[in-house]
Order: structure tokens, then C-alpha cells, then sequence
């Protein structure tokens, strides 16, 4: 299983390689590229630190093959923003919280510390995700509001239903979260980040519309 998340991290290498193009095909704002480039080179530290770890488990070196490259996607902004928040609003803070959960039951200290890291930087990269959301919908606003809006009413069904796994407690000494604990945890994510913080910054994005339309009245 940590073999299967260091493949899985070695993947999020080239899907941030391209946001990058994707960000600069858009002309987003520098810091939002700043951002995605940082993303990438923390993800090749979560790749390699979790061959580490599948290999002192396993027994044996383990590293990732030749990766394909990922091309960009010709994404208008409203595509871009709707891509950006299923594939990181939602999955880097449920990445985040995972990893931080797992943290709280390992009992081996140097994967615990992994652990920490990892989440504390993928917390950052949802964070950078909610940005990019937040400027598209400055730029696209009805447009990007109406189709995340469409993909909340879609997730409302979790993924991973609430029923103990095999080895459930073993693994999670070893940080590694299965069945009950894994369902908690997405239920979490969703219902406690996703949800307040899109509830929180269409209102915000609201309420300086609001402001904006008023001071335009004003020197009218």
C-alpha cells in the first residue's frame, strides 16, 4: 500500500507539470505559477520519501519506471476551475487530512514524521488549489460558480463506505488507513473543508461584487 502511494505521488508530479502550462496558457497570476512549480518539486520529495518506505517494508529497493508525459488539456478558465476542484480542492485536502490522521496512529516514529510533512504540504497545495478557484471565479464568476456547484450536488455519495478492513489496526500502526477509519476520514474532508470553504468563498466573492457594483455607482 505505500508502494501504491508512491506511484500514486510520482503521478502528481506530471499532473502539476502541467497545471503549470496550463496556469501560464490561462495567464494566471505569477504567484499562482510560483505556487504549482513549488507543488511539483514537494511532490517528487512525497514520491521519493514513499519508495523509502515501501522498500524498508518490503524488503527490497523500490523506485517508479518511466512516467508518460502529460500533455496539456486545451481548458478554458471555467474548465481549468472546475478541473481544479475535483482534482485538488477535494483530493489534496482529503490528501492532507489523510496523511494527518495517519500520522496520529503510527507508531513508527520515522514514518510518522513522513507523515507530518507530507500533510503539512498538501495542505499547502489544496490551499493553492482554493486560490486558483477564487481568481477564476473574480474573472468567470457565474460560469465557474454554476459548474462546481453542478460537481457538489454530484459527490454528495462518498467513495469509501463505513466498514472495517482486514488488517485495519496493523496498517495503521504502520500509517497506512483502510475501511471504517478511511471513510471517516473522506466524510470529514467533504463535510468539514470542502463544503465550508466553497460556502465561504462564493460568499466572499459575493460580497466584493457587491462592493464593487456600489463604488461604481457612486462615480457614476
Amino acid at each position: 500500500m505505500w508502494l501504491e502511494a508512491a506511484l500514486a505521488e510520482h503521478a502528481s508530479i506530471a499532473s502539476f507539470a502541467r497545471f503549470v502550462q496550463e496556469l501560464l496558457a490561462l495567464a494566471a497570476p505569477p504567484e499562482l505559477v510560483t505556487g504549482a512549480l513549488r507543488a511539483a518539486a514537494e511532490e517528487v520529495e512525497h514520491a521519493q520519501t514513499s519508495f523509502d518506505i515501501a522498500s524498508r517494508l518490503l524488503g527490497k529497493s523500490m523506485s517508479p519506471g518511466a512516467l508518460p508525459l502529460v500533455s496539456p488539456r486545451p481548458l478554458s478558465l471555467a474548465e481549468l476551475a472546475l478541473t481544479t476542484f475535483e482534482e485538488a480542492c477535494i483530493e489534496e485536502s482529503f490528501g492532507a487530512l489523510l496523511a494527518a490522521t495517519a500520522a496520529e496512529y503510527c507508531t513508527d516514529d520515522d514514518i510518522r514524521n513522513a507523515l507530518l510533512k507530507i500533510a503539512e504540504e498538501e495542505a499547502r497545495h489544496a490551499e493553492l488549489a482554493w486560490r486558483t478557484v477564487a481568481w477564476a471565479l473574480e474573472v468567470q464568476g457565474d460560469i465557474v460558480r454554476d459548474a462546481i456547484n453542478a460537481c457538489v450536488a454530484h459527490r454528495r455519495v462518498l467513495r469509501y463506505p463505513n466498514e472495517p478492513a482486514a488488517l485495519e489496526e496493523p496498517l495503521l500502526a504502520l500509517g497506512v488507513i483502510t475501511g471504517s477509519t478511511l471513510h471517516q476520514v473522506e466524510n470529514r474532508a467533504w463535510h468539514e473543508i470542502v463544503l465550508p470553504l466553497w460556502t465561504e468563498l462564493l460568499a466572499a466573492t459575493q460580497a466584493r461584487q457587491e462592493t464593487t457594483a456600489a463604488v461604481s455607482q457612486i462615480y457614476e
